[in-house]
């Protein structure tokens, strides 16, 4: 299973590099890996991440398996994450003003809102997971700390150089954070899973 983590963070390099080279190179990213657009290689891959994770809270809800985590637990992780997915390909919360009263840039306050709500809510979860699984607890919960943080220290790391063309820079190192730490939370709940099974 290590194997698979290594070969992921290879690929995803892969994928940076390659989206870096095209635009030093053609002044625009390669299309298929295009990491701000939508439907394409780096998108679909955190979109099967992203569905991994809900598939293993299904499995682990239709096992029956006794807590924790709890029922509600992981049917909010399941739906949650489910929905992430197509957004992540479909990039839905970019459309939602169409259709909601919200301006373009509100659903980030909205998502970040749901996803605090989401751990408040598992805390206990979280607490009991820590207690009795803390190695496969640890390497989720770090893995979800580089996904969230990624996304503000990337603005933060490259808002000094405002004046220069960093933005590619921003984004290739926004996705390359939220792709390692979603690596790290399915490797960290597929190890759970492994044991809670009994496999």
């Amino acid at each position: 299973m290590k194997t698979w983590l290594f070969v992921a963070i290879a690929l995803e390099l892969a994928i940076v590099a390659i989206y870096l080279i095209s635009l030093n190179v053609a002044g625009t990213p390669y299309p298929p890996f295009d990491m701000n657009g939508y439907m394409t290689i780096p998108s679909w891959l955190q979109a099967i991440q992203l569905f991994a994770i809900s598939v293993i809270a299904v499995v682990l809800l239709v096992s029956r398996v006794s807590p924790p985590p709890s029922k509600g637990f992981l049917v909010a992780i399941a739906v949650f994450l489910g929905y992430a997915a197509i957004d992540e390909v479909f990039k839905v919360h970019l459309k939602l003003h169409r259709y909601l009263p919200l301006q373009s840039d509100e659903w980030f306050g909205i998502y970040i809102g749901l996803l605090v709500s989401l751990l408040l809510l598992g805390s206990w979860d979280f607490w009991r997971l820590w207690r009795q699984f803390p190695r496969e607890t640890a390497i989720a919960a770090v893995g979800l700390g580089v996904f969230v943080l990624g996304g503000f220290l990337s603005y933060w790391v490259f808002q000094p150089f405002g004046w220069l063309d960093a933005e590619p820079f921003r984004i290739a190192f926004e996705e390359f954070l939220e792709l390692l730490g979603e690596n790290l939370v399915v490797f960290g709940s597929l190890q759970f899973s492994i044991k809670k099974l009994n496999f």
